[in-house]
């Protein structure tokens, strides 16, 4: 006799979340350098759900561009549509040629805006991190922070607040989206 599979409760996607709860995402781009250094785009991103709305300031790194390379001037892109010029060569991406002396072509990118599903995934993970209720010494221990550091006051305080607006913009749905996988 054969044991009977019992089939694993299926979890929703935070994508899957998004699209039954209507959430979209408005974003343009700022100029403004991450918080946590390196090299990102940064957009000013405002996601909506009916009538409520939820505003922040999201970092994507530089993968998340288009890239194109041109020979003709007459063919450039126009900056008005988000074009930039590579002006370095550790802005290409490690499956862009690499351009040399001699090379003709100039390589333009844009930055993708950020999916609605990226942001509310990348907020709820900071929510989750006090959501519990975790003392500020708890959080630093679960993160490997320093308990004395400013810093790590100001992302517990961060969290926090991320964690307060997400389930006033989510509603009795907080506990889906937390539970989703991302």
């Amino acid at each position: 006799m054969s044991t009977p599979v019992v089939a694993e409760e299926q979890r929703d996607t935070i994508e899957q979340v998004c699209a039954e709860l209507g959430i979209t995402a408005d974003a343009y781009t700022i100029a403004k350098p991450a918080p946590f250094g390196g090299r990102h785009d940064g957009w000013h991103v405002t996601l909506k759900r009916g009538t409520l709305t939820l505003e922040t300031d999201f970092w994507q790194g530089t993968a998340h561009r288009e890239f194109k390379r041109f020979v003709n001037a007459w063919a450039l892109p126009k900056s008005s549509e988000g074009w930039r010029k590579v002006t370095e060569a550790r802005d290409l991406p490690h499956h862009v040629k690499r351009p040399t002396v001699h090379d003709m072509e100039v390589t333009w990118f844009r930055p993708i805006p950020p999916k609605a599903s990226d942001v509310l995934g990348c907020l709820v993970a900071d929510a989750g991190h006090v959501d519990n209720g975790e003392s500020f010494e708890d959080f630093c221990s679960m993160l490997d922070l320093d308990t004395d550091s400013r810093k790590a006051e100001q992302s517990y305080n961060a969290c926090q607040r991320i964690a307060l607006q997400l389930r006033g913009f989510l509603g009795e749905h907080y506990d889906r989206a937390k539970n989703a996988e991302y």
